[in-house]
């Protein structure tokens, strides 16, 4: 992650263990990323072996009105 130059990817190279894909995935999930999906960008060959995922910051969750943040008590 570079985060000055805006940067989140992961460069996945032949042969990769699904299984690590899964925990890379879940890593950047827990740092607030999301793989970019099909209308925001296409995957990339960087080389003969290795294909690079984008990943951007996943937008912030959208309150529900029907469950305030914030109550705004008078007495």
């Amino acid at each position: 992650m570079n985060e000055e130059e805006y940067d989140f990817h992961i460069d996945a190279k032949e042969g990769y263990r699904p299984h690590l894909m899964r925990s890379v995935l879940l890593m950047a999930e827990k740092q607030g990323l999301e793989l970019l999906d099909e209308d925001e960008g296409d995957p990339e060959f960087v080389d003969e072996e290795t294909i690079r995922l984008y990943l951007a910051p996943r937008p912030a969750p959208v309150q529900s009105l029907k469950t305030p943040m914030l109550t705004v008590v008078a007495a």
